[in-house]
């Protein structure tokens, strides 16, 4: 909802991404091996490294607070 605050853990171990909101599993995520890349421009396959957070509409406003990052074993 809108106005209001809520917990999101983002959890990738190997090619799997597990997305949860207030701890409930709203994606559970294996890519699989040998994905081809989406297009030549925007490969959206599975790395190492980077992370980002973002907003897809232009008009909105996100706010963050409280990130904590951490490698799992």
């Amino acid at each position: 909802k809108d106005d209001e605050w809520y917990t999101q853990e983002i959890i990738v171990r190997g090619k799997n991404i597990q997305l949860k909101i207030n701890g409930k599993t709203m994606v559970d995520y294996t890519e699989k091996d040998g994905q081809k890349p989406y297009d030549k421009n925007f490969e959206r396959l599975l790395g190492e490294g980077t992370f980002a957070l973002q907003a897809h509409d232009p008009d909105s406003v996100v706010y963050f607070k409280n990130l904590v990052v951490k490698r799992l074993p």
